[in-house]
């Protein structure tokens, strides 16, 4: 089946078909339970009984992590998988406070050897005495706009989204905080001089009339367009070439070279920090330490993602 596979009902709406993404690919596709809709898990990697090596992460750049603990897999000997979750940070301190992790009916009782996150996030780690320390590693580039194929509303930038009518979707501001911030300053700073205030755009954006995620916006956000309930998203830039990649009869990215910035303090990017939980058990360190070498560079910079400059 090809990754960009798709099935459309008589109302033209699309059912996305996502890829399989493990350290360690199946190579037997029997007993596999998947029904997109109803019977599906796709932030929940790999293993449990054969990954001596397990890692939580934010999931805003679950394509880099996927390549890069693949890569790590095959030169480690002695590591039969990794196990690896890429949820809302939220969801990953509570499952570290609670024992386990959980997916509908399925409880994983794990404890992570590396933590990955936001600043805010691996900090909260640190003061609870859990990580020694952590470091950023990695950063975006950036928010682009992501609209279906063809860009049928010939959208152009963020002042056509505020003052043409488009329907707009966006991560959640509650379960989603860090990233619906970030979206919001972005398109703030890109507006401004337009039209509307800030205060009415705040409003607007935060109001029923803005579609919005319910829990993991880097899944959500593709199905809402392709179920044709917003026109168009602002999301990140790596989110973005990572949906038009893998679904190119589906997406399209509507560049904003604009906001499109390399430093951590500026608007539209994140920062991603990594953190040693414990002692790290077998793997973690070596793991941690496989993050800031030149592989990892180029695996982050082809999924759009940058090396923090010094």
């Amino acid at each position: 089946m090809a990754i960009s596979e798709r099935d459309r009902t008589s109302s033209e709406a699309v059912t996305l078909r996502w890829p399989v993404e493990m350290a360690r690919p199946a190579q037997d596709r029997r007993g596999e339970l998947l029904q997109p809709g109803s019977n599906i898990v796709l932030d929940l990697h790999g293993d449990p009984l054969r990954s001596d090596l397990v890692i939580y992460s934010d999931g805003n750049h679950h394509m880099a992590l996927e390549a890069t603990v693949r890569a790590f897999l095959e030169r480690q000997k002695g590591l039969e998988d990794i196990l690896y979750a890429t949820t809302p940070p939220r969801i990953l301190l509570e499952a570290i406070e609670a024992g386990a992790i959980r997916s509908g009916n399925l409880r994983l009782s794990v404890v992570p050897h590396v933590f990955i996150g936001p600043p805010e996030a691996v900090e909260t780690l640190r003061l609870n005495g859990r990580v020694a320390s952590h470091e950023r590693f990695m950063q975006s580039r950036g928010v682009a706009l992501l609209a279906r194929k063809g860009n049928p509303k010939g959208i152009g930038g963020i002042q056509d989204v505020l003052e043409s009518g488009i329907r707009l979707a966006l991560s959640n501001p509650v379960s989603e905080k860090a990233s619906y911030m970030l979206y919001e300053t972005a398109i703030l700073r890109n507006y401004a001089g337009g039209a509307r205030s800030e205060a009415e755009i705040t409003e607007f954006l935060r109001g029923g009339d803005v579609v919005k995620s319910t829990v993991i916006h880097h899944r959500e956000i593709p199905e809402i367009l392709a179920a044709d309930r917003a026109d168009v998203s602002l999301v990140y830039r790596h989110l973005a070439l990572r949906y038009e990649r893998i679904f190119p009869d589906v997406f399209e990215l509507i560049a904003l070279d604009d906001i499109e910035i390399a430093a951590p303090d500026r608007q539209g990017v994140a920062s991603y920090h990594v953190g040693v939980v414990g002692d790290g058990g077998r793997f973690g360190v070596a793991f941690r330490d496989f993050l800031f070498s030149d592989e990892v560079t180029a695996i982050y910079e082809h999924h759009g993602l940058t090396r923090p400059r010094a």
